[in-house]
């Protein structure tokens, strides 16, 4: 196949710090930035009607990027609370002057409200008071009886699909993220994907109605000056597909797609359902729901129900990586962190499989890709997915690598006796079909 790699030009892929905290609608550890996003897509697509993927969407980077190009773009997370950050940010900000009488409806209703509800079960106990729980529900009562369904209010867990909600309704729902997460500043951690929960019923956070409608009110403003500033206004004429959806089985027709770009998730034991607990206990997911999901998002540490075994198409080194942990002398390193690295490679090897399938002969796939370490050993990620891709028919055409300081491994002491460099290799893998 001809070399392609001198048409792909981008910036380092990596969120900046500022950008993480302040720059989008709703930080998202494991992502890459949308200037590196816009960047590899014009460099990468000279057709005006190609289709832009991302399988794995989380917070939407990939299809606010294609959208704001012009290009029709599809993106599915199998995380409900991800679907609703990526919908969210896809609202044009034409809409920006609405959204200040659309707070204040929803605050003037939540101020009268009478609602009990009962929050002996509500999963936002594990952090909030009763009657703080019931403040949040009163809020959330009224962005849906506004903007989702004045007949009826049921928790988002219960609706069979989320596809229907509009960008605004979206927008509103992760203002109450936001406004959560910022209550939940006593209990975060060094660790940014995880929120503790208080040891005692008494350390949960008490937060009067007045005080919660203040933030929430600033929390939408915020939101209001990002959408305000960004860099064009969407049309929602786009053609835009959001879905909630697996990689493994991708609701799309087979050659249907020109370009993917994506970051898959990390082999580092990230529990992606856990990282957006409290979204989803917004949304009303019990723990045993939240339980159910977590067994399948990809690189959950969960352990598979039944023993796995490496297979050979897999690649030379993904089989390598594998003899060596299961032979390692840490606890539980040939059964549980065998058996879980086996699941993650299998739903990759499986996810690359419907990636080859949807795509267009000759189209493009660009995956940002981390590396990573078990103990001492060394995961060498990126050369496991070419190894794999090229299994499948996906030849790599282009590659970039670069150096990713903050990382999960320099905020996890247990690493320290096996590692005195914390940083990891990030590579920009480019493949097409053959």
């Amino acid at each position: 196949m001809q070399n392609r790699s001198s048409i792909f030009s981008f910036p380092n892929p990596k969120l900046s710090m500022s950008a993480t905290r302040f720059g989008e609608i709703y930080p998202y550890y494991a992502g890459f930035s949308a200037v590196f996003a816009e960047a590899l897509i014009k460099s990468a697509i000279s057709r005006s009607d190609a289709h832009i993927l991302d399988p794995w969407n989380g917070s939407g980077t990939t299809t606010i990027s294609a959208a704001r190009l012009d290009f029709p773009t599809s993106g599915f997370d199998l995380n409900p609370a991800m679907f609703l950050v990526a919908k969210a940010r896809l609202l044009s900000k034409m809409e920006a002057p609405s959204l200040g009488a659309i707070c204040a409806a929803i605050i003037g209703q939540a101020k009268v409200s009478k609602e009990c509800f009962d929050t002996s079960e509500d999963p936002l106990s594990s952090w909030f008071m009763g009657e703080t729980v019931k403040n949040i529900r009163r809020l959330e009562k009224e962005i849906q009886r506004l903007l989702v369904d004045c007949r009826v209010y049921k928790r988002l867990a219960e609706y069979e699909d989320l596809c229907r909600f509009s960008d605004m309704a979206c927008f509103f729902y992760v203002a109450l993220f936001r406004t959560a997460r910022k209550a939940l500043a006593p209990f975060r951690t060094s660790n940014p994907t995880w929120i503790r929960r208080p040891k005692r019923d008494s350390d949960r956070i008490k937060k009067g109605m007045d005080p919660l409608i203040e933030e929430f009110r600033a929390e939408v403003r915020q939101m209001e000056t990002i959408l305000d500033s960004s860099a064009s206004s969407l049309e929602r004429s786009k053609d835009i597909n959001l879905g909630i959806a697996s990689s493994e089985a991708l609701p799309m027709p087979s050659a249907s797609v020109n370009f993917v770009l994506s970051s898959p998730p990390y082999c580092t034991r990230i529990d992606y359902a856990i990282a957006t607990l409290p979204e989803l206990a917004i949304m009303g997911y019990t723990e045993v729901e939240v339980n159910r999901m977590r067994r399948t998002l990809i690189g959950s540490p969960t352990k598979p129900d039944s023993p796995l075994e490496q297979r050979p198409e897999w690649g030379k080194e993904c089989n390598r990586l594998l003899r060596r942990i299961r032979g390692h002398k840490s606890r539980a390193s040939d059964s549980y962190y065998y058996d879980n690295h086996c699941q993650y490679f299998g739903r990759v090897y499986n996810s690359l499989g419907e990636i080859y399938r949807v795509l267009e002969s000759s189209g493009l796939c660009c995956l940002v890709v981390q590396d990573s370490y078990y103990k001492d050993i060394h995961n060498n990620l990126p050369d496991i997915f070419v190894e794999m891709s090229k299994n499948l028919g996906l030849v790599l055409v282009a590659r970039s690598d670069f150096v990713a300081g903050r990382t999960m491994a320099a905020i996890n002491p247990a690493v320290r006796p096996y590692r005195t460099n914390p940083s990891a290799n990030e590579s920009v893998l480019c493949f097409a079909k053959t």
